[in-house]
């Protein structure tokens, strides 16, 4: 398989990122203060994990898309009676969330984080994060993710520890990244073209992500669910060419369930909490996904750096 496309060294290259972040300046959530996190796609998802690993620590962590604010006066109130918006835009030029910020500016405390040195996304708001080194050449959102997610978890107190370690000393998130990797070339991609992504809690928006992600690369059939939940329906789906993910399994139920989908056809990867804490699972487990979307891109023929529909940033006219 080549190794010539930009998208299979941008996902490798997520220490390189960590450790660059280290000098970067912290963003800090207080308990006592409430924020929305806002953004579309990947962006938007990391404003769900975010939003619910910091519920759960005691923050005020609200996520929603651009286009829901932009598009329900309702979302848009709620945007304007929080202290703070973060507004999150991998290239900075996203029109929904460039417009948003432009809207909320002097009505709310604006915060935009990109991936780009400056950008109109970094003009429109109040205070701007710009992480020019986490740029990609390729379309599809990779390595970035899970940089601007420990950026963000980084905020919270009870993990800043963790966010640090990691930053300090990457080599297990690489060595986790190579697991990966391993495993997921010695699935049999001939005949795969069903792929399901199961987890709770944060983990089930870590399972939204990668089934975007694997969408967008492979141009295959893509879902995501909670895991007991997948027996209530969607398990009608599944065959032997489909291939089903579990993050952080933690219980028999889980177990018992891969062993089911197992029986019937399936083949099941199951991804437990590793002894390395909450925060080294977040920013390993999205790569997953990334490498298999990329390895079945390049299996079919297709240019992972330019998956056919897709562009980097979406520009409207709004």
């Amino acid at each position: 398989m080549s190794e010539s496309f930009a998208t299979i060294r941008e996902i490798r290259r997520l220490p390189e990122l960590l450790v660059e972040l280290r000098a970067y300046e912290k963003l800090g959530f207080s308990k006592g203060k409430s924020y929305a996190i806002v953004g579309c796609g990947s962006s938007y998802h990391l404003g769900l994990i975010v939003s619910e690993v910091g519920k759960n620590l005691g923050y005020r962590i609200e996520a929603y898309t651009s286009g829901a604010a932009l598009s329900r006066k309702r979302v848009y109130d709620k945007l304007k009676s929080v202290d703070t918006v973060l507004l999150v835009s991998r290239t900075g030029q996203t029109s929904e969330t460039v417009r948003l910020a432009e809207m909320l500016k002097g009505v709310v405390r604006t915060v935009g984080i990109s991936c780009a040195s400056k950008s109109p996304l970094s003009e429109a708001v109040d205070h701007a994060f710009n992480f020019g080194f986490m740029a990609e050449e390729s379309v599809v959102m990779t390595s970035s993710f899970s940089a601007l997610l420990a950026f963000l978890l980084r905020g919270l107190e009870e993990l800043e520890g963790q966010v640090d370690h990691i930053l300090e000393s990457p080599e297990k998130i690489a060595r986790t990244l190579w697991q990966f990797e391993e495993n997921v070339g010695k699935l049999d991609l001939q005949c795969k073209n069903h792929f399901v992504f199961l987890g709770y809690d944060h983990n089930f928006f870590v399972s939204k992500e990668s089934a975007l992600k694997v969408q967008e690369l492979s141009l295959l059939t893509t879902e995501y669910n909670e895991p007991l939940e997948f027996r209530h329906g969607p398990v009608a789906t599944l065959n032997s060419n489909t291939h089903v993910v579990i993050f952080g399994a933690e219980s028999k139920l889980e177990d018992d369930l891969a062993k089911e989908l197992r029986e019937k056809g399936a083949s099941v990867e199951v991804l437990t909490p590793s002894d390395e804490g909450i925060v080294h699972d977040l920013l390993t487990y999205p790569s997953y996904a990334q490498f298999l979307g990329y390895y079945l891109a390049v299996h079919r023929g297709l240019n992972p750096d330019k998956p056919k529909g897709l562009v980097k940033s979406v520009q409207l006219d709004i």
